[in-house]
C-alpha cells in the first residue's frame, strides 16, 4: 500500500482495505466512492497556524494547492500555491503574526482542480467497472501535487484511461491485477482443515484434546452437524476464529504456524481479494477448525494465539480468549 498521506493533506478516499479486525470490505466489483472532508489536524501548538492557512487557502481556491506538515524537514508547515507566492506569503505572515511560520512552495495544479478530477473519476466508477477497471481509492496528494488513483484491472489500457481524466502530470495510477478465483488450502505441514464456518465468536481461539472437549467447543461456536472424525492420540483440534465485516466476508487461512523456538502456534490469514475497498464494521467471524499433529506442536507449555502478534484487545476481545496458554503434559 502506498505511503500514508501526511496529517493535513486533503484526502478523498474510497478507503482501501485494512482495519481493526480485518472488518469488512466492499464485496462489489465496483465499490461506491465516497469523499471525506479535510482530516482533522492532530492536537498541538502547530495546529492552529495550519488551520489558519487552510482557511486562507479556502478563500483563494484559484491558486491554493494545499497545506501539510513536512515531517522530513522538522515538521515545518508548508503551503502550496500556483502563483503570486510573494503576495500569499506576505498575507499569511500577517495572519500568523510573524514571518517564517509557514513555508510557501509553488505548485502546478490547484487543490480544487485535483479534487474536481477526483470527483469526476469517482462519479464514473460504475462506468469504469463496466470497462473492467475497479476503483479502490482516489486521493489528492498535496505533497506531490497530483491525484493518486488505485485500481484493479487486467486491461492494458486501464492506466491510460484513468490518466486521461486530467491534464498530463495530474493523475498517478497504481494498478493491481483483477480479482481471480481462489481456493481455501485444506492442509499444510502438520495440519489439516476440518471445516470453515461463519459464526458470531470473532477474535477467539480454542483447543480440544479429546472428543468430549471438541463436542463442547462445537456447540459453543454453534457449528452444524456433528464434529468430524479424528484421532486424539495423534492430533489436537484448534479453532481459529477471526473477525469479518459485512462488505468483505472472504477470509483465507493460509497456514498454521508452529514455532518451536517461540513456543507459539498461530494462524496466518489473508484477504483473497486484497487490496480492495472495505467498510470497517464487524458482523461476525470466519471460524476455522483445524486438526494439528501432536508431534509438530511446540513443547508444552506453549501459546495458542489467533495471529502472530497480539491484537489490541487481547487476551479477551469480549467473546472469548484470543490467546490461550496450553499445557499438554
Amino acid at each position: 500500500m502506498r505511503r500514508r498521506m501526511l496529517a493535513i493533506a486533503v484526502l478523498m478516499a474510497l478507503a482501501v482495505a485494512g482495519c481493526a479486525a480485518r472488518p469488512g470490505a466492499q464485496p462489489s466489483r465496483s465499490p461506491t466512492p465516497s469523499t471525506s472532508a479535510l482530516p482533522s489536524i492532530p492536537g498541538g501548538p502547530s495546529d492552529e497556524p495550519a488551520q489558519v492557512v487552510q482557511g486562507y487557502g479556502d478563500a483563494h481556491p484559484d491558486e491554493y494547492a494545499g497545506v501539510y506538515f513536512d515531517n522530513e524537514n522538522g515538521g515545518r508547515l508548508v503551503a502550496r500555491f500556483t502563483g503570486h507566492l510573494a503576495d500569499h506569503q506576505h498575507a499569511l505572515d500577517a495572519l500568523l503574526g510573524a514571518p517564517g511560520r509557514v513555508v510557501l512552495l509553488p505548485a502546478g495544479f490547484t487543490q480544487a482542480t485535483l479534487q474536481g478530477i477526483a470527483n469526476s473519476v469517482m462519479g464514473n466508477h460504475q462506468k469504469l467497472a463496466d470497462q473492467g477497471i475497479v476503483l479502490l481509492s482516489a486521493g489528492v496528494d498535496v505533497i506531490h501535487n497530483n491525484l493518486e488513483l488505485e485500481a484493479k484491472s487486467d486491461d492494458p489500457r486501464a492506466e491510460s484511461i484513468l490518466k486521461a481524466y486530467g491534464p498530463p502530470g495530474t493523475v498517478v495510477v497504481h494498478l493491481y491485477p483483477a480479482d481471480k478465483p481462489w481456493t481455501q488450502p485444506t492442509e499444510g505441514p502438520g495440519w489439516r482443515l476440518l471445516g470453515v464456518f461463519d459464526t458470531d465468536l470473532s477474535y477467539t481461539v480454542a483447543i480440544a484434546v479429546d472428543r468430549a472437549e471438541l463436542k463442547t467447543q462445537w456447540e459453543r461456536y454453534g457449528l452444524p452437524n456433528d464434529p468430524p472424525a479424528w484421532e486424539p492420540s495423534r492430533e489436537v483440534v484448534i479453532i481459529l476464529s477471526d473477525g469479518i465485516g459485512s462488505s468483505c466476508p472472504e477470509l483465507r487461512l493460509d497456514g498454521v504456524v508452529m514455532d518451536a523456538d517461540a513456543r507459539l502456534v498461530h494462524g496466518e490469514f489473508s484477504d483473497p481479494y486484497a487490496p480492495r475497498a472495505c467498510t470497517a464494521d464487524l458482523v461476525g467471524a470466519k471460524t476455522f477448525v483445524v486438526a494439528v499433529a501432536r508431534d509438530r506442536l511446540p513443547s508444552s507449555p506453549f501459546t495458542l494465539r489467533l495471529l502472530a502478534e497480539p491484537i489490541g484487545c487481547e487476551p479477551d476481545c469480549g467473546m472469548g480468549a484470543s490467546t490461550l496458554q496450553v499445557d499438554l503434559r
